[in-house]
């Protein structure tokens, strides 16, 4: 008995650091890898990694036109 709530503790503690949101700051860049005005061109907001990388991916779509690009990065 002890073994299966031992079981489901350290199973709850993998799903929850596996899906657990962490705070990244997805910026644009002008074609130099510089950011656009600070204040105007990043957001910081918790994301799972992979929403982080669908952001900046669609972020780079968008700005592609202005020989741009955008990262997101873990703050």
């Amino acid at each position: 008995m002890k073994k299966i709530g031992f079981l489901l503790v350290f199973g709850t503690l993998i799903l929850g650091s596996i899906s657990c949101k962490k705070d990244y700051e997805c910026c644009y860049l002008n074609s130099d890898g510089e950011r656009f005005a600070p204040d105007d061109a990043c957001t910081t907001e918790k994301y799972k990694k992979s929403e982080a990388e669908d952001l900046e991916s669609r972020m780079n779509a968008a700005v592609v036109e202005f020989n741009g690009s955008a990262k997101c990065e873990k703050v």
